[in-house]
């Protein structure tokens, strides 16, 4: 029986030169290290660059009876080239879309307050300051005096008359120098007594009894009557302070007969009657004002949502429509995308579309 050699190597071969011959492994063959493509090379690219800010834009002059334009003027924009990573301003460039929602950590908080930056007030007369010796500062602040490097060299030169380096050690030990030592009979008068500062004042019963008088000086002071206190029993007798209304209470079941001829057109169609609080909530959004909407469970908040949304996309902005748990958020999802193509899903696992103009979130 004749044997057939083997087709492959043992393992006992492969094992002994790959431990033998570690110059045989691949990652020892620098040839595929070697290769590269060519780049097509085109010079133009390079005189490419970015369009700058515009600094400047035209308005228009009318005629204030004929109301035709009469020229353009070009106006100055302060807030030119301002973005969040450079300016604190409300009125600088809005981000990109995807950091319209969340921001971004390098982003320069705003202004306090939503107000104009502070202007800095430039003196135009900077470049005629005089940085001459003599008029330099000398003395740091807090400090009882301090060095005249200018009046030290002066001093050197006119006593020597020549220009070599001065000792500085040397001359400011020569100055006079305040002296550190109190004397505490130059501050106390001889007659006071020390002692009697520490001694507390003894009071006889005879001037405990007897009322005290006012001397001429303070007769002469007059206290102004001041309005009698008030105890807290009797509280409620006074007027109490007026407290500012923040919220204004809407009756629920008050009609709006007059509901379609203050919103003519409305942004969102249903096919059924909006109920009387549902009304009064389109009609403040329309007004563009806050909306807080206390309801029981199936009235129909979620149509004063939907009418929010809607008026948003109509106005061109974004919206974020916030749900208690992950799952109602999906289901919400679900439901916007058939009314509303431009929405988007961004809880704590997955995220779709947040770019979108309507964006669906977990509220913790």
């Amino acid at each position: 029986m004749e044997l057939i050699p083997p087709i492959l190597p043992s393992l006992s071969q492969q094992l002994e030169q790959y431990l033998l011959h570690p110059e045989l492994l691949p990652i020892h063959d620098t040839g595929p290290a070697q290769q590269h493509w060519r780049r097509k090379m085109c010079p133009s690219n390079l005189l490419h660059t970015t369009n700058m800010p515009l600094d400047a834009v035209l308005k228009v002059v009318r005629d204030p009876c004929t109301g035709q334009v009469t020229e353009f003027v070009e106006q100055r924009l302060a807030t030119a080239g301002t973005t969040g990573k450079n300016s604190s301003s409300m009125r600088r460039a809005p981000g990109p879309p995807e950091e319209s929602f969340r921001g971004s950590a390098s982003n320069y908080p705003f202004w306090p307050g939503g107000l104009d930056l502070p202007e800095v007030d430039i003196d135009d007369d900077i470049d005629e300051l005089d940085f001459s010796p003599e008029k330099l500062l000398t003395c740091p602040p807090g400090f009882d005096h301090g060095i005249d490097f200018y009046k030290l060299k002066l001093a050197e030169l006119s006593t020597t008359g020549s220009g070599e380096d001065i000792d500085l050690v040397q001359t400011i030990q020569s100055q006079p120098q305040p002296s550190t030592v109190l004397n505490l009979a130059s501050v106390l008068n001889q007659t006071d007594d020390i002692l009697a500062m520490f001694k507390e004042p003894e009071v006889t019963q005879d001037a405990a009894a007897k009322p005290t008088n006012l001397t001429s000086e303070t007769d002469d002071f007059h206290i102004e009557e001041t309005t009698p206190v008030v105890p807290i029993s009797d509280g409620s007798k006074h007027n109490q302070p007026r407290v500012a209304e923040w919220a204004e209470m809407l009756d629920a079941e008050a009609p709006l007969s007059d509901f379609h001829q203050q919103v003519p057109q409305m942004a969102y169609q249903w096919p059924f009657e909006l109920d009387t609080f549902q009304k009064q909530a389109v009609l403040k959004l329309e007004q563009a004002e806050s909306v807080f909407v206390a309801a029981h469970t199936s009235a129909g908040k979620t149509v004063v949502a939907e009418y929010a949304i809607a008026l948003s996309q109509k106005h061109m902005t974004r919206t974020i429509y916030t749900s208690p748990i992950k799952a109602l958020s999906n289901q919400k999802f679900r439901d916007f995308k058939d009314t509303f193509n431009d929405v988007g899903l961004v809880t704590g696992d997955i995220q779709i579309n947040p770019a979108a103009t309507c964006l669906i979130m977990t509220t913790e």
